[in-house]
């Protein structure tokens, strides 16, 4: 296999894929869908640190899934995937 990571793949859908099915032990649904994922509490690091309060949120503006696409497209045209 030219991409061994490529065998996670199964596993972090599990854990995080909105779509994945029923939220389980340690993973949330904040109310919007069958939203997974970890809950961090924040509010008390924001008090300390109130630069981090401004931060984008990186999941809603979908940074993440931008990073995630040029990745694969990376991948792609290298032949990885």
């Amino acid at each position: 296999m030219r991409n061994p990571s490529k065998k996670l793949i199964g596993f972090w859908e599990g854990k995080y894929d909105s779509t994945a099915g029923d939220v389980g032990a340690g993973e949330v649904n904040n109310g919007e869908g069958d939203t997974k994922g970890l809950l961090f509490e924040t509010e008390m690091t924001i008090k300390d640190c109130e630069a981090l309060g401004r931060t984008p949120d990186l999941i809603k503006d979908k940074f993440i899934e931008r990073v995630v696409k040029r990745w694969l497209e990376k991948w792609l045209e290298k032949g990885l995937v």
